[in-house]
């Protein structure tokens, strides 16, 4: 009886293991999904903005008004 129980505790224990990084993975896909909003906003800006703006720093500002919307939405 002691074996099947300590087999079972075995047997699950990669099991525990793997659900253990779970959060890791999340935070992860987190991070690349707001780098990828914040660079697809920021690209889009720049090319259809930038070229009729008369604006010195249009680039930095995209990116910072990227960033802002981009945090917004993660927020939500």
């Amino acid at each position: 009886m002691k074996r099947t129980v300590l087999f079972s505790i075995f047997a699950c224990l990669p099991l525990f293991l793997n659900a253990a990084d779970i959060p890791e993975v999340v935070i992860d896909d987190n991070k690349d999904n707001q780098l990828m909003c914040v660079t697809r906003a920021a690209n889009d800006c720049i090319s259809t903005v930038c070229p009729n703006s008369s604006d010195i720093n249009c680039s930095d500002n995209c990116q910072a008004d990227a960033q802002n919307k981009c945090q917004e939405l993660s927020e939500e």
